[in-house]
């Protein structure tokens, strides 16, 4: 399954354990709403639909994955914030895109 995760590139530095993780600032998700025209269409959540918030994710847009981007798209910090009559953009998740970072360490000027 995609999710954001995907878009993420490997952080520089190192946890104790010498692990790097994904790091989340290199996700542009910029590059989706630049690509605006207008703002897409909407849809507005109900009781029911916190309780299955994946299900009503799957009716509206027809897909079972990306809708950790989407969620992030429409600024929403974590699903349990949601509350019956709050509405979500359509956003084009396929837009989303990796950051190009340039290595600054490394970097002779």
């Amino acid at each position: 399954m995609h999710s954001r995760y995907d878009l993420m590139r490997e952080s520089v530095v190192e946890d104790v354990d010498g692990e790097h993780f994904p790091d989340p600032l290199t996700i542009n998700y910029q590059s989706a709403l630049d690509s605006l025209r207008k703002l897409p269409d909407s849809y507005t959540l109900n009781r029911y639909d916190l309780k299955k918030l994946w299900k009503k994710y799957y009716l509206e847009t027809g897909k079972l994955e990306d809708d950790d981007i989407l969620y992030s798209l429409n600024g929403v910090e974590h699903v349990g914030l949601f509350e019956p009559g709050d509405f979500l953009y359509k956003f084009n998740t396929d837009l989303v895109e990796q950051y190009e970072f340039k290595n600054l360490e490394n970097d002779e000027n």
